[in-house]
């Protein structure tokens, strides 16, 4: 296949910026063998890679996103002291927007044998640590393998989708001596490659040129393959391989396409489904009965009590005589009007006869004062002196304290 340079951007520029590959030395202790021991350094970055190469098997997915499994290969030679247990690998948990989802499936050493392994994941990045419980030193070697999503995508630049692609990353303190890419495209993505491909070596922003080649495999897949020696420390090795535009969909970032957001839609739907319930189940199950949209409250004395013996036994005698006379008005033996206006504006009340016979004997004593030939339809006028009624109030007051 022949190759065609991606020149429009420079190493570290858009490589750093949109995934940093970022890998540390980790789980060392210092110690001190005495004078000799303590002139020796004990920082935990003083080694070097002898290599690091890594092989990468895009694919893509059912939904049409890109997804990529990494096995990076690390040839670490620690000082023969005892200053480090292991080797850690950090990775960006999200790449120009979109999730990469990494996942570890193994961290070995070189025959495959298995390797202590950890994960965490916090502050935006996903860590791989494989920490021994003894020192470890001279050459080491660190298998790791792991799965990624959404590495490939759409650049408005360029006009078509790339793999564009940190090998090993800016963030090293250690030089290495050989870093090394091999990219496995497979048949049915193999005819959607433009043959435009690049391979950049330096710090962020350089722009020196490392060896790029493909070559076409018996089943119709393609590899691609890079490398870079003598590569120094915070250098980082970057290839750039492009397809036909549309060759991968987009991680599509909006609310409705996030489990989430379909989990939160369903929720408020829930909730609304529940309010209308509830003013369903008010109207229908417990509406009140037709007619008698409101229960007004109602209490009645006990029983061969009147109003006005209440009053009494409760000491408030000066109310004993307006309670009986709305006591009357209640069982309907009176009826209570207005009677016009008085001199400032207040508003003069009269009682009517209708029924004397629905009066008990308070209510009957009461309008035997009001009503002096008690007869249906005679008129009281409240406020007017009468001596009368006045009587007839102090007998039935004294009849109810005794």
């Amino acid at each position: 296949m022949s190759a065609r340079i991606l020149t429009r951007r420079a190493v570290g520029a858009a490589a750093a910026a949109a995934l940093a590959l970022v890998a540390l030395v980790a789980c060392s202790v210092s110690v001190s063998f005495g004078d000799e021991a303590a002139a020796v350094s004990t920082d935990v970055n003083d080694f070097v890679f002898e290599s690091m190469a890594a092989d990468y098997t895009l694919g893509r997915a059912d939904d049409g996103t890109s997804t990529m499994t990494v096995v990076e290969t690390f040839v670490a030679v620690f000082p023969e002291y005892d200053q480090n247990r292991g080797m850690r690998r950090i990775l960006p948990d999200s790449y120009l927007g979109a999730p990469l989802h990494p996942q570890l499936v193994s961290i070995t050493d070189a025959e495959g044998a298995p390797r202590p392994a950890e994960v965490e994941s916090e502050d935006g990045v996903y860590v791989m640590t494989s920490r021994a419980d003894d020192y470890v030193h001279g050459a080491q070697t660190y298998v790791f393998t792991y799965t990624l999503e959404n590495v490939a995508r759409f650049f408005d630049d360029t006009g078509v989708d790339e793999l564009y692609w940190n090998v090993n990353g800016v963030d090293w303190a250690q030089p290495f001596g050989s870093v090394s890419a091999t990219l496995h495209v497979p048949a049915e993505l193999a005819s959607a490659l433009t043959g435009a491909e690049s391979c950049y070596v330096g710090a962020a922003g350089a722009t020196d040129q490392c060896p790029i080649a493909s070559t076409t495999d018996a089943d119709g897949g393609v590899t691609v393959t890079a490398s870079a020696t003598d590569v120094l420390a915070y250098e980082t090795v970057t290839i750039a391989v492009a397809f036909d535009a549309d060759t991968f969909a987009s991680f599509d970032s909006s609310y409705v396409a996030s489990p989430f957001g379909w989990l939160q839609a369903l929720a408020f739907l829930g909730v609304i489904g529940s309010f209308v319930w509830a003013i369903v189940f008010r109207t229908r199950m417990l509406r009140d009965e037709p007619g008698r949209p409101t229960i007004i409250a109602e209490f009645n004395p006990p029983p061969r009590i009147d109003a006005l013996e209440s009053a009494v036994l409760l000491g408030k005698t000066t109310k004993a005589i307006p309670a009986e006379v709305l006591e009357q008005a209640v069982v309907g033996s009176i009826r209570i009007e207005e009677a016009g206006r008085k001199l400032f504006g207040g508003l003069k009340l009269k009682a009517v006869l209708l029924d004397p016979a629905r009066a008990d004997g308070d209510g009957f004593l009461l309008l035997q004062g009001l009503f002096p030939h008690m007869t249906p339809g005679e008129e009281y006028e409240f406020g007017s002196n009468d001596a009368r009624l006045s009587s007839a109030a102090r007998r039935i007051i004294k009849a109810a304290e005794r």
